[in-house]
């Protein structure tokens, strides 16, 4: 499917992260999950949310009662559980 819509492309620049980033999904979804991607998508979207908090916080150093709460820190306590990430959520899928 992927090569069949490139070929529509042919003499064009192409965006390609997006494609192999959906492609790795969908192997890695189908291996861990036994199950689509598109059906995971709403994990997969989670990670990459969770991947990009985790990298702005790295590198933070944090001492009790005097730092703000992230982003971070307010999704993991967000009283609404539909936005919070858990490990049971990535494991079930």
């Amino acid at each position: 499917m992927m090569l069949e819509r490139w070929k529509h492309h042919e003499g064009k620049e192409i965006e390609v992260f997006e494609e192999f980033r959906a492609l790795t999904s969908e192997v890695i979804s189908r291996t861990a999950f036994g199950s689509s991607y598109l059906e995971g998508k709403v994990i997969f979207e989670m990670l990459t949310k969770m991947a990009v908090i985790v990298s702005k916080n790295r590198l933070k150093i944090r001492l009790p009662g005097l730092w703000n709460r992230s982003s971070f820190d307010m999704a993991n306590n967000d009283p609404d559980e539909k936005n919070r990430i858990t490990l049971d959520d990535v494991v079930d899928g």
